[in-house]
C-alpha cells in the first residue's frame, strides 16, 4: 500500500517555496502543518534516552537510532493501534497475551477482530513466561507488558530472550514504565531481532502526560508499514514544541524519575507494614499490594482515589505514587484504622504473585514482602 501522503520534512527544509500542502498563507502562526516525520523530535527523543534509562544498554555496532527505526505516536496506546492496524488482518489473526496484564491489548484486539490466546504468567511474582505453550500456539504475536500492569513486575529476562530466539512471529514489548524499573530497555536488542517491537510512552517516568507522546522502536521495514497506516500530520506542532523543550533538559528528568523511583520504594516499604495489605509489588511506576475492595473502599473514604482489581485482577489494588506528604497521608490513614487490623489477608491463590502478610511475619520481616527496584 502506498501512503497518501508524503512522509519527508517540508518543503523549506530544501529551501522550497511549499505549494504542495494547501496551506492558507493568509492564516495566522498556525497555518503550516506540522513536519509529518518529526525528524528534529526523534533526535531529542533518542538524546534523552541515552541519559534518562538508569541501566542503559549498548547497540549492536553500526546501529543509529533515528527517524527510520523510531516513529513518534500519540502516546503508547496509539502505537499499539497502529501495531493492529498494520500486522493483523481482522478475522484471520490471532495473538497470545499473558494475564494478568494491560487491557487495552483485549480492547484493541476485539476492535480489529484479532483472536486472543490467554497464556497466563507463571511464578510466584507472575514474572515468568510460559514459552513451551507460547511457542506452540497458532498466532501471529505475543503481546507482553513489561513491567507488568497491573503486576508490577518485570518479567525473567531469559524468557523473553527465549522468546525471542524462538517464536518467529512479532514479539510486542510495552515498556511505559522501564525507565522506573531499573533493568535496560530491550530496544537495544531491536538490531539483532527483527520480529521485535518495543513500545514506549513519554506520559509516565518522562512526565508528560498532557502533551500525549509515545514511540514504536522497530526495524525499519516495520516502521515503514506502520508508517503507512498512520494518520497525516498526527502531532500538533505546539506539542512537538513543548516536548522538544522537555526533552532538551535529560539531566533533569533523569534526576525526576531517580527520586520518584526513591519515594515509590519507600512507599511500598510503609505499605508493606500496614494492616489489610499483603504483598506489594513496586518495579514500576505505580504501586500494587494484595488487598480487596474493602481496601480500595477505605482509602476512598479517607479521600483517596485507587484502582481496585485493576485490569480485571481480583484481590489486589494499584495505587500511584503521589506527592510524599499525600503517600505519607495515605500510610497514616491505613496504621489509624482499626476496622482491619485484627483481619489477616487472604492467602495468595495460585494465581496471584507472592507471599501473604502472615508468610511475611513468619519469616521474621514486614519489609521482605515488597518486591520492587531497590535504589
Amino acid at each position: 500500500m502506498r501512503s497518501a501522503f508524503p512522509f519527508e520534512p517540508p518543503p523549506g527544509r530544501h529551501d522550497l517555496i511549499n505549494l504542495r500542502d494547501n496551506e492558507n498563507p493568509f492564516g495566522g502562526p498556525q497555518r503550516h502543518y506540522p513536519d509529518n516525520t518529526n525528524g528534529d523530535l526523534v533526535a531529542a527523543y533518542v538524546r534523552a534516552l541515552d541519559v534518562v534509562e538508569v541501566a542503559p544498554g549498548s547497540d549492536t555496532p553500526g546501529w543509529h537510532w533515528g527517524a527510520d527505526n523510531i516513529l513518534i505516536t500519540r502516546g503508547a496506546a496509539d502505537a499499539l493501534d497502529l501495531v493492529f492496524r498494520a500486522f493483523f488482518d481482522p478475522g484471520a489473526d490471532a495473538v497470545a497475551v499473558t494475564p494478568p496484564t494491560f487491557a487495552i491489548f483485549d480492547e484493541l484486539a476485539t476492535v480489529y477482530g484479532v483472536a486472543r490466546r490467554p497464556v497466563p504468567l507463571l511464578g510466584e511474582d507472575l514474572d515468568r513466561l510460559d514459552v513451551g505453550r507460547l511457542m506452540k500456539l497458532p498466532v501471529k504475536g505475543v503481546l507482553l507488558c513489561d513491567p507488568g500492569n497491573p503486576t508490577g513486575t518485570c518479567l525473567a529476562p531469559e524468557d523473553v530472550l527465549l522468546l525471542l530466539d524462538s517464536f518467529d512471529g512479532l514479539v510486542v514489548i510495552d515498556e511505559a514504565y522501564v525507565e522506573c524499573s531499573g533493568r535496560p530497555s530491550y530496544r537495544h536488542l531491536i538490531p539483532d531481532h527483527p520480529n521485535l517491537v518495543v513500545l514506549r510512552s513519554m506520559s509516565k517516568a518522562l512526565g508528560m502526560a498532557a502533551l500525549r507522546l509515545g514511540a514504536v522502536l522497530a526495524h525499519p521495514e516495520l516502521v515503514l508499514a506502520l508508517r503507512k497506516v498512520r494518520l497525516p500530520f498526527a502531532l500538533p506542532g505546539p506539542v512537538t514544541a513543548q516536548a522538544m523543550n522537555e526533552l532538551s533538559r535529560p539531566a533533569l528528568l533523569r534526576a525526576q524519575i531517580e527520586t520518584f523511583a526513591e519515594e515509590r520504594d519507600r512507599f511500598a516499604a510503609e505499605l508493606a507494614r500496614c494492616p489489610g495489605v499483603g504483598r506489594v509489588f513496586a518495579e514500576a511506576g505505580f504501586v500494587t499490594v494484595e488487598g480487596d475492595a474493602e481496601l480500595a473502599s477505605l482509602l476512598r473514604l479517607a479521600g483517596f482515589d485507587t484502582l481496585p482489581e485493576p485490569m480485571g485482577w481480583p484481590g489486589h489494588v494499584r495505587i500511584s505514587i503521589g506527592r510524599p506528604s499525600d503517600n505519607s497521608r495515605l500510610i497514616a490513614a491505613l496504621k489509624t484504622t482499626t476496622a482491619r487490623t485484627s483481619r489477616t489477608p487472604q492467602p495468595a491463590r495460585p494465581d496471584r504473585p507472592g507471599q501473604t502478610a502472615r508468610e511475611a511475619q513468619t519469616a521474621g520481616s514486614p519489609p521482605s514482602r515488597v518486591k520492587g527496584h531497590q535504589t
